[in-house]
């Protein structure tokens, strides 16, 4: 048996940045949809042109309060992709990020940041709230990371970089698999493991070259299994 469950993406609803209350917070995963929609230019959900929008990593990563301690890790590369895709289309945009750090995955990502950094305004802070104002744009409370001092910015546009978490069938103890479950939820399985096996997101937040070599990693360890059964 290969379990392959993937990973559940995180419902950001509990947090407070108005998700499913202000039309215009939405998660990477939508941002990536509207993208890929339509080649025009990214807009509010009043029909108006994006001036200024906000990504907020980590959403559902790294949160002791949610017992979340892992890093996603594809997270980052994803919004500064969607912030480059955005840039490129509409120019007068102005992005601004905001991080506890930037975590570097995958090839030639390094040179890929270091543009970024010149693009887009990096906040190394993580917002306390999100208020819609009158005029329909949202207001971001944050602590300035070298003052320490709470500061406002308005953007037209939020979206939340939502974090990577096991399927919640995964968390069930009546079925004797899951009891092999790592604390934080994914697929834990020892080496010496009759029969069972995992691969990709099932056992920790990947990026597609990841869960490919773990799929192949998988495949072997089975294919080695087989072979000592029937000696």
């Amino acid at each position: 048996m290969i379990l392959a469950t993937g990973f559940v993406p995180y419902d950001p609803e509990i947090k407070p940045y108005g998700y499913r209350r202000f039309e215009n917070v939405i998660t990477n995963l939508e941002l990536e949809e509207k993208l890929r929609s339509t080649a025009g230019p990214l807009v509010t959900s009043e029909g108006n042109d994006v001036q200024n929008i906000a990504f907020i990593q980590c959403v559902g990563s790294r949160d002791a309060k949610l017992n979340h301690l892992w890093c996603s890790r594809v997270c980052c590369g994803s919004s500064l992709r969607l912030a480059r895709l955005i840039e490129a289309r509409q120019t007068e945009t102005a992005v601004t990020i905001f991080y506890i750090d930037i975590q570097n995955f995958g090839k030639n990502f390094n040179q890929f940041y270091h543009k970024a950094q010149d693009q887009f305004n990096f906040q190394r802070s993580i917002p306390a709230d999100i208020f819609e104002r009158d005029d329909g744009r949202l207001q971001v409370s944050f602590a300035d990371s070298q003052t320490q001092e709470g500061r406002e910015a308005t953007f037209d546009m939020v979206v939340l970089a939502i974090g990577l978490s096991p399927p919640q069938a995964l968390s069930d103890q009546e079925n004797p698999i899951d009891r092999r479950n790592s604390d934080d939820g994914f697929i834990q399985i020892p080496e010496s493991s009759t029969g069972i096996f995992a691969a990709g997101a099932a056992t920790g937040p990947k990026g597609i070259a990841e869960s490919v070599a773990s799929a192949e990693s998988a495949a072997w360890s089975t294919i080695r299994y087989l072979q000592r059964s029937q000696a």
